[in-house]
């Protein structure tokens, strides 16, 4: 079948032979799978092949999407979560990096709708049908602002070459407006704890915190693995690599706990961050008061404070956690 696509005024039009399937008139969804390839879809048609799909795999797929028993992950929502990006073109996937580069309270939609093209504000509309963009109202933002959820901040946010993982595993995002959605929304709800790590029971279009600011993590003593209880016990901090790390290794805080309380967090570039609370309460004023006086990132933050750039960056997760500071731009931090 072809068809003839003729220019107008506000974009493209295209003209087809009838189409089964598709009612005169009818709004349609355009997909962007890659330069040059679209395709056509009656709205709700991928929501209705994706829930047919759940169906067809059966208990059997589902027990492989969840999570091991005693697992300090982020874990999944009772909520219905929205659809994930797997069908994410290049082109949407430039529109987004560019939102996310734009500051939460900066991203109302009259704001936005004055930086793009007609063409992207349809993409747009379209990302925020498919609930991956979520239009956010209250009576600070009237007119609305722009909430990228996690899945979509993943999704744009990681490397190349582990994208086809996440989206094969079905991963989650962090946000770059973490602390600035759930100030605003305040729907993050209660976190359980295990071992001291936040297992995040929230509603899954609330991002959390990723870092994006390339810190290089090193211990405080070449001596002591920062991925040791060691470490956390006498400098206050660690930074585990992996699930299985942190599985492990916390089981060894229990003594650091009795005394000193321990939280942690599960970064989206999949370490977990770890502090005492003594640590927190001796370092979290002046780090605030840092980023009173403005962004910054997290090795200005470390030369203006006193402590290494890897004691800031573990602060830093757990106070975007707590809702007190956002990564407002790759790498720049600020109060929420």
């Amino acid at each position: 079948m072809k068809a003839k696509a003729r220019k107008t005024q506000g974009g493209w039009q295209v003209e087809a032979p009838a189409l089964p399937g598709f009612g005169d008139g009818e709004e349609l969804e355009v997909l962007y799978l890659r330069e040059g390839l679209l395709m056509l879809a009656r709205p709700g048609i991928l929501e209705e092949m994706k829930e047919k799909g759940q169906k067809e795999a059966g208990p059997q797929e589902k027990r492989k999407e969840s999570p091991a028993a005693g697992a300090p992950a982020a874990a999944a929502s009772s909520s219905p979560s929205p659809t994930k990006p797997r069908i994410l073109s290049s082109t949407e996937a430039a529109l987004v990096r560019r939102l996310t580069a734009i500051r939460f309270e900066e991203r109302t939609v009259p704001s936005v709708a004055k930086k793009i093209s007609v063409l992207e504000k349809k993409m747009l509309d379209g990302l925020v049908g498919r609930r991956l963009i979520e239009v956010f109202k209250n009576p600070k933002y009237k007119e609305g602002v722009y909430n990228i959820s996690r899945e979509l901040f993943n999704a744009v946010s990681m490397p190349e070459e582990e994208e086809k993982g996440a989206h094969a595993g079905g991963s989650g995002q962090a946000g770059a407006e973490s602390g600035a959605a759930e100030k605003e929304k305040n729907r993050m709800g209660v976190a359980e704890k295990e071992n001291g790590i936040t297992k995040a029971a929230a509603r899954t279009d609330i991002p959390f915190p990723v870092p994006t600011s390339r810190v290089s993590f090193q211990s405080q003593d070449a001596k002591v693995p920062l991925n040791s209880p060691l470490h956390l016990a006498k400098f206050g901090y660690m930074v585990l690599d992996s699930e299985n790390e942190a599985r492990a290794v916390m089981e060894g805080v229990k003594d650091v706990q009795k005394s000193d309380p321990v939280k942690g967090v599960r970064g989206f570039d999949r370490k977990y961050y770890v502090l005492r609370r003594s640590f927190m309460a001796q370092n979290q004023a002046k780090m605030l008061q840092r980023l009173e006086q403005g962004d910054a990132n997290a090795e200005t933050v470390s030369k203006d404070t006193g402590l290494s750039p890897t004691a800031v960056q573990v602060l830093l997760m757990i106070l975007a956690d707590d809702g007190e500071v956002l990564e407002k731009k790759r790498g720049m931090w600020g109060r929420a």
